[in-house]
């Protein structure tokens, strides 16, 4: 596997994820993850181990940020709990989204399974569970299916895709929270596409963007005039 390097240079690097493979290893040793094929593919070039500073699902693509200097690892880890790096994916949802919900809000918590659920007061709500906000913005839709661009406010796991579900539009793809799992092909119609920061060293604004992958042309947006 040859990693799509969006941008690089002597303390991070940026890569777009292919859907279909971890951020980090498994259980399963044997089992690729995108920390180790990058590893490998840069080891020549790179004098430190990569280091992940933020998480996708295995199934979402797009943008995913790595740390290559240690002396800057605090930066970023600082920069990603401060939410200071703003985020914008892009998902292929279910039926017709209503332009009116620019703003979910729930709060999220772990359940049996390895799942997560969406909660619609703190008081309803387990201690533990955490509030999550979602902005969305519609780019095109039709009566089968919605194309948007989405801005999560908070980083919880599976945030966009349950507030997807939550409006009874899940993700396209989604093998978990897509109540008819069977009916869309994989991978996943959820897209990290854009990531911006102010480099630590330089101080500049760093905006960077990934495609959606081929297969989405082909597939989730046939029938869909997308602005992006």
């Amino acid at each position: 596997m040859n990693l799509d390097i969006i941008y690089k240079d002597e303390c991070l690097l940026v890569v777009n994820k292919p859907a279909g493979i971890p951020v980090h290893a498994t259980h399963d040793p044997l089992r690729a993850n995108l920390q180790g094929v990058l590893a490998k593919q840069l080891a020549s070039e790179l004098q430190h181990k990569p280091v992940l500073h933020h998480r996708l699902d295995r199934d979402t693509s797009g943008l995913v940020l790595f740390g290559i200097d240690p002396a800057f690892n605090k930066a970023f880890t600082d920069m990603f709990r401060d939410r200071l790096v703003k985020k914008t994916y892009l998902a292929v949802v279910d039926g017709s989204w209503s332009s009116e919900w620019t703003s979910v809000e729930t709060y999220i918590d772990k359940v049996a399974g390895g799942r997560y659920k969406n909660f619609h007061s703190k008081k309803a709500a387990p201690k533990k569970a955490k509030e999550a906000v979602t902005k969305f913005k519609v780019l095109d839709s039709n009566a089968d299916k919605s194309f948007l661009e989405v801005s999560p406010q908070t980083g919880r796991t599976h945030q966009i895709r349950l507030h997807c579900q939550d409006k009874g539009h899940s993700i396209l793809g989604d093998l978990i929270y897509h109540p008819s799992k069977q009916k869309w092909r994989c991978p996943m119609a959820l897209h990290a596409w854009k990531l911006e920061f102010v480099h630590p060293l330089t101080g500049e604004t760093l905006a960077l963007e990934a495609p959606v992958p081929e297969f989405w042309q082909n597939h989730y947006l046939q029938g869909l005039s997308p602005s992006v």
